[in-house]
């Protein structure tokens, strides 16, 4: 298949077009080669004149353009290398500044982690003082608690003694103050 490269026409046969419109360079579409009618060969660069705005071959005389080319190549090839390692270099110190970044918040966020485990410590520390203390004072409590039961079932047993040997004493009393009646 082949493309007019002045009008895109792609449609038919390319040497008729070129007859019918004289626009005399077709290029291959499968192989990129562009052909010359008018020189009868392939051409391999195509430039505008400036004087009519035409495209034209350019004709390498004794290897000029290519060495104008290959000494393009090369200083594109150099600004391009430039480009690329400015580009690196900006790019591995937007690096090493984010690293830098980040480390320093690591060391406020381990700092920070250490605060709280320390402050985490000292109350887990109070909590056990106080579950201590609080058992101690259950076990303290405990025993208060037993010694006034063991007091109280004590005194309770003294106390029902004591009403009861009341109770004899104003038994026997009634009968001493009974007889003495009788005896005078």
């Amino acid at each position: 298949m082949w493309l007019c490269r002045l009008c895109r026409y792609e449609g038919g046969h390319a040497r008729g077009h070129f007859e019918r419109t004289n626009h005399t360079y077709s290029m291959d579409v499968e192989q990129r080669c562009v052909w010359d009618y008018v020189g009868d060969n392939y051409v391999h660069r195509l430039i505008q004149n400036k004087a009519d705005g035409k495209i034209v071959a350019i004709q390498d005389q004794d290897g000029i353009l290519e060495e104008k080319f290959e000494s393009l190549t090369l200083e594109y090839s150099y600004l391009l290398t430039q480009q690329l390692e400015s580009q690196r270099e900006f790019f591995e110190k937007k690096l090493l500044f984010v690293e830098q970044e980040a480390m320093e918040r690591i060391a406020i966020v381990e700092g920070e982690v250490q605060k709280v485990t320390q402050e985490k410590d000292r109350y887990k520390e109070k909590y056990e003082q106080s579950e201590m203390e609080r058992k101690r004072l259950e076990k303290k409590g405990e025993e208060e608690r037993r010694k006034f039961e063991k007091k109280i079932d004590m005194l309770s047993n003294k106390f029902n003694t004591l009403s009861k040997e009341l109770s004899e004493e104003r038994e026997h009393n009634k009968c001493l103050q009974a007889n003495q009646k009788e005896w005078n």
